[in-house]
C-alpha cells in the first residue's frame, strides 16, 4: 500500500547536500555523525551508527523505505518520538514492513504497534485491528476489539435499501484490508461475524471458539463462508 500521508509535524525545509542531488533531512542533519541513511526518495539522514549498526545504507523500496518511514523509524529508535498524534495507519503498516525486512529490534516494533491503539476513525480502527493480527500481535488486536465488536458497515443498495454488515467480516472489508489478514483469521472472523449478526452476544467469545475449531480441525476450505477460497495446512 503506497500512501505517504503528510503529518502535522513541522520542520525547516530540507537543503541539498553539496555536490549531490540529495536532500538533507532537517532533523537528522548532523554531518559529523558516523552513519548515513539514504531514503528511496533521495533524503539523507545523518545519525549515530549505534542506532543502525552500519555506516551507510541506501534504500530503494519506494513504499517502505521512503523518507517518511525512515523519519518515523529514527524517531522511535532514538527516543525522540514526535509522532504521538500520528494519524495514518498506512504509514504504520509501511513502518512495520520496514521493521520486518530489516529485522529491527522488538522494542521498536512494539512501539510502532502501540501506535495502532490511537485511532478513532472506524475504518482506521478496522485496519489497525487487521495489522495487529498480520504482525502476530493478537493481544493488541483484542484491545481494539471492544470498540469494533458491535459495529457494522452501512451501504446504500439499488432501491435505497440499507444493508448492515459487520465491520470485521473479511468479505465486506476493503480489499487491501482483506489481503493483509492471515488466512486463519479470514475464516475465524468470517464465522464469528456471521454468528454475531444472527444471534448477538460476545463477539470475542465467538472469535475464540472459531480459532479453537480452526486449530482442531484445520478445515481445507471455508465452509458456509468463503467456499471458493482454498487453504492448506501450510497456510494455517
Amino acid at each position: 500500500m503506497t500512501r505517504h500521508k503528510k503529518t502535522a509535524r513541522k520542520s525547516n525545509p530540507p537543503v541539498k547536500l553539496e555536490g549531490t542531488n540529495l536532500l538533507i533531512h532537517p532533523k537528522y542533519n548532523d554531518q559529523t555523525a558516523d552513519c548515513v541513511l539514504i531514503s528511496s526518495d533521495g533524503y539523507i539522514f545523518f545519525v549515530a551508527s549505534h542506532f543502525v549498526l552500519s555506516a551507510r545504507i541506501e534504500f530503494v523500496d519506494s513504499q517502505i523505505e521512503h523518507s517518511s518511514i525512515i523519519y518515523f523509524f529514527l524517531d522511535l529508535a532514538t527516543g525522540t518520538d514526535e509522532t504521538k498524534s500520528y494519524d495514518d495507519p498506512y504509514e504504520i503498516s509501511n513502518l512495520l514492513e520496514f521493521c520486518r525486512k530489516w529485522i529491527v529490534s522488538n522494542t521498536i516494533r512494539q512501539a510502532a504497534l502501540g501506535k495502532l491503539l490511537a485511532f478513532e476513525d472506524l475504518g482506521d480502527m478496522v485496519f489497525a485491528f487487521v495489522l495487529a493480527l498480520k504482525h502476530d500481535a493478537k493481544d493488541l488486536a483484542m484491545k481494539l476489539l471492544p470498540q469494533l465488536e458491535k459495529c457494522t458497515w452501512s451501504s446504500d443498495q439499488d432501491g435505497g435499501i440499507v444493508i448492515d454488515k459487520h465491520v470485521l467480516d473479511p468479505i465486506y472489508m476493503p480489499p487491501g484490508y482483506f489481503q493483509c489478514l492471515p488466512r486463519l483469521y479470514v475464516w475465524c472472523l468470517g464465522r464469528a461475524a456471521r454468528e454475531w449478526m444472527e444471534d448477538g452476544g460476545s463477539f470475542k467469545d465467538m472469535l475464540e471458539d472459531a480459532i479453537l475449531i480452526w486449530n482442531e480441525q484445520k478445515p481445507g476450505r471455508y465452509p458456509n463462508y468463503y467456499p471458493d477460497l482454498v487453504v492448506n495446512d501450510e497456510d494455517a
